[in-house]
């Protein structure tokens, strides 16, 4: 079973953290958005004398750490500004298509449409991937800068990611000719109150802002939902002996605005 750690922890000095994370919950592989010092994450996550080391990726948009012989995780691609591609393969298990992502912020692309628009051109590119290397097994992970219910999320032509396991596992693409397969989208499981936090981001703003957002999530392709299990998705609001929200139940904006997420595969 690999567990993996995404979090976007906004420019800040977190490296501490990340590790508490790290080692807390025993992460294979960490993702980390807008990542600035990558060598002092490093350092933390193996600290002298430590017994399992992490190697360090660098990339363009996600930096990535993972405890694997280095030879597990490939770069595909990095040609793309918003798309990092991976091919991972545990020394003990089936390759996947690793896609580690951070789309457009909302205030650059501020409506539904223009959100929508920059999917359609995202997932013709993650098929052109699953073309060349002849799979589905497809993994997509990052800031999505979405939530589950926006049409970029959902729509056929988009990422079509749906919030029924069952659904997607039955029927693997919509019936409509042409359309692409599906991903399951587990973050719908996260919306509400049923479980807290109800979001990984928070923001006041105008009277029609929600609020609280999933803009951080996975996605899974059908072909990979018998070694994925809902329930080993978590939002995680505590990095050791540290708080990540503040005393209002918010993300803590001086740690990052931004809640991490994990997830595991059994590959």
């Amino acid at each position: 079973m690999l567990t993996f750690l995404f979090w976007n922890i906004r420019k800040k000095q977190s490296a501490h953290l990340v590790a508490a994370l790290a080692h807390e919950h025993d992460v294979n592989i960490v993702l980390l958005a807008e990542c600035q010092d990558p060598p002092r994450v490093g350092l933390a996550l193996t600290p002298e004398g430590a017994s399992r080391a992490y190697n360090y990726y660098p990339s363009k948009k996600i930096q990535v750490f993972s405890r694997l012989p280095r030879n597990s995780l490939v770069e595909l691609d990095q040609n793309n500004s918003y798309l990092d591609f991976w091919q991972l393969e545990p020394p003990h298990g089936q390759q996947i298509l690793l896609v580690a992502v951070h789309l457009p912020d909302r205030y650059n692309t501020p409506t539904d449409h223009e959100r929508y628009r920059k999917s359609r051109e995202f997932i013709a590119e993650i098929q052109q991937h699953e073309r060349k290397i002849e799979h589905r097994r497809t993994v997509i992970v990052g800031d999505f800068n979405m939530n589950p219910y926006e049409v970029g999320m959902f729509a056929a032509d988009g990422f079509n990611a749906l919030s029924s396991r069952t659904k997607v596992e039955n029927r693997r693409q919509r019936r409509t000719s042409g359309m692409p397969h599906f991903f399951y989208n587990p973050m719908w499981n996260h919306l509400g109150d049923v479980q807290y936090p109800p979001g990984t981001y928070y923001f006041e703003g105008k009277p029609t802002e929600l609020d609280w957002h999933t803009l951080d999530q996975v996605l899974v392709r059908p072909d990979l939902l018998d070694s994925f299990e809902s329930a080993h998705v978590k939002i995680v609001t505590k990095a050791g002996d540290e708080d990540l929200i503040n005393h209002l139940g918010r993300p803590n904006k001086d740690i990052s605005d931004h809640l991490p997420i994990l997830f595991k595969l059994d590959l």
